[in-house]
């Protein structure tokens, strides 16, 4: 479903201030071999990221306690902690004995209350390819696997159970490429999102879980026009679902490690 907020991605400026910050963050394994030439951050992420007194202590401890369980689980985890909060590179293998690698980047932050970020892209000798735009948000195409009110995974919470709950997800990727339709339930609230993603055949979105799309929400959406919800929704949360650059060039080994700017933060 679509992000409640517009958040900034940028990559980690030349500034000396910047300097010195990056020699501060560690990598728990290993450094990347390549790096793009870095472009200047804003001020609003040098003023995030010097925001310490927002940052909860007792989650950093959690994640970074909980790290020896996450690589014994998955042991090509690549982890960097950073000031701000911890990132994840995790290739993983959601169907075993399968060709489909998925490489998850997560970005778990530290200060209370903010929402997780996180992408996935189909890894192989050719490349990486963004999985969705099916359950991603808008309009940066993370990851959207389960609503922060079903308490699946909160904030502080073990770092395995969430990339298990991303694996799930990514099988359902499968299946719908394979099938053609998005296995079980899922919350599609948005009618212009229901009318270009959700099948005649799939479960409708809406907040009646056991009914079909064609028997439930469609009609009812249609009626509201096309057009008309294409506006609302780009006026709410942007024209498409784009993985920003400085994502897709961090996992692609060409591009620094990303900072994220919370409008709150």
């Amino acid at each position: 479903m679509p992000s409640k907020a517009a958040i900034s991605y940028n990559a980690l400026g030349k500034e000396k201030s910047d300097a010195e910050r990056q020699a501060k963050t560690r990598s728990t394994a290993g450094s990347r071999k390549r790096t793009a030439r870095r472009q200047g951050a804003s001020r609003r992420c040098r003023e995030a990221r010097d925001a310490s007194p927002l940052i909860n202590a007792k989650v950093r401890k959690n994640y970074l306690r909980d790290l020896k369980r996450v690589t014994k689980a998955y042991p090509a985890i690549k982890v960097w902690d950073t000031p701000t909060g911890l990132w994840l590179r995790a290739p993983a293998m959601p169907v075993q004995h399968s060709n489909r690698e998925v490489t998850f980047l997560i970005f778990l932050p530290y200060p209370e209350g903010l929402p997780l970020k996180a992408w996935a892209f189909w890894s192989s000798i050719m490349g990486y390819t963004w999985i969705g735009p099916r359950h991603t948000n808008a309009p940066d195409g993370s990851i959207c696997a389960f609503e922060p009110g079903d308490h699946s995974w909160q904030q502080g919470d073990k770092i395995v159970r969430l990339l298990d709950i991303f694996c799930v997800w990514a099988v359902r990727h499968l299946h719908l490429e394979k099938i053609g339709r998005w296995p079980g339930y899922q919350a599609v609230p948005h009618p212009y999102e229901r009318l270009m993603e959700v099948q005649d055949n799939e479960y409708c979105g809406c907040d009646n879980a056991g009914r079909r799309y064609a028997d439930c929400c469609k009609q009812d959406d249609l009626a509201l026009g096309h057009e008309s919800l294409r506006h609302d929704f780009e006026a709410k949360y942007g024209h498409s679902k784009v993985v920003p650059k400085v994502i897709k060039n961090f996992v692609e080994g060409s591009g620094p490690l990303p900072v994220i700017c919370y409008p709150s933060f």
